[in-house]
Order: structure tokens, then sequence, then C-alpha cells
């Protein structure tokens, strides 16, 4: 069963990943590289469990923040966030500025920011990713899921006789 896990983890994880660049969250690729590098399967004696890990700001892209959600270092972090985009210091600082106080009258994502994103969305990425791959997942773990049973049938059959 662990090895039909690994096999959905990397397929869930694909799909959280394309939804996450069709969303335009894009930068320096370490969300998705934690993503793709930290999931367990985590065999149990009557269960086995596939879990999922990614840095922590993947949950505010999930649910969005509201204005009364962003702490102090917020300005700090949207600083760093246009210094990676190309701006210079001063065009750094001051987009920062800028967006902090649209973040703090709107919360994040905004509305303007749908216009990075090729579906429209910028929230809910790990439940869109789900959704569109739910019957996959489902239709690979059950067929994958009989195929084990049966080998074992056949194996338990044949020292049977």
């Amino acid at each position: 069963m662990s090895q039909i896990l690994v096999e959905v983890a990397r397929n869930l994880n694909k799909a959280l990943v394309n939804e996450l660049r069709d969303q335009g969250h894009y930068l320096t690729g370490a969300l998705e590289r934690s993503i793709n590098t930290s999931f367990r399967v985590v065999e149990r004696s009557k269960s086995t469990e596939l879990i999922g890990f990614a840095l922590d700001y993947a949950q505010d892209l999930e649910t969005g923040l509201r204005p009364k959600q962003f702490g102090r270092s917020h300005v700090n972090e949207l600083f760093k966030y246009f210094l990676l985009r190309g701006l210079n210091q001063v065009q750094a600082m001051e987009a920062a500025i800028l967006t902090n106080r649209k973040h703090m009258k709107e919360g994040m994502p905004t509305k303007a920011s749908s216009r990075f994103s090729k579906t429209g969305e910028r929230k809910n990425f790990i439940s869109n990713a789900w959704e569109k791959s739910e019957k996959n997942i489902d239709n690979y773990v059950s067929v994958e899921s009989d195929k084990m049973f049966e080998k074992e049938f056949t194996k338990q059959k044949s020292e049977t006789i």
C-alpha cells in the first residue's frame, strides 16, 4: 500500500504545483520544492497514511489573509519580495509600503492581484488541486488496491493447495 500512496503523493504534488503556478504564485520555487520533497507514508498496524508538508505560507495562499492578520514584519517581507522581482532598494521599499497599505485595506490577495492568475483565482490552491485530482486519485488507488488484493489472494490460494 505504501508504494501506491507514494505514487498518489507524486501526482497530488504535481497538481498542487500546477495550481500554484496557474494562480501566479511563483518566484523562487521554494514552496514548490517544499511540497515536492516533504511527504511521508506512515505505515501502522492497521492503516497506512500519506502526510504532506509545505512551507508555512502555503496556508496563507490557501485561505488568504484578512487586513488585521499582518504582522510587523510584513513591510520587510514585501521589501524582500520586490527585491527578488528586480526592483532596486528604493523602488522595492516604495512598492512594499504601498502594497502594505493595500493589504491593510483589502487583505491578501487583493482584488487586483487576480490579473497575475491564469485561473482568475489567487486562493484555494490546495482545495482546487484536490478537486481536479480526486477522481483520478480515487480510481488509481482503487485499481492498484484491487491488484494488490488479487495478488495476495492468488498467493494464499496457491499456498493452500
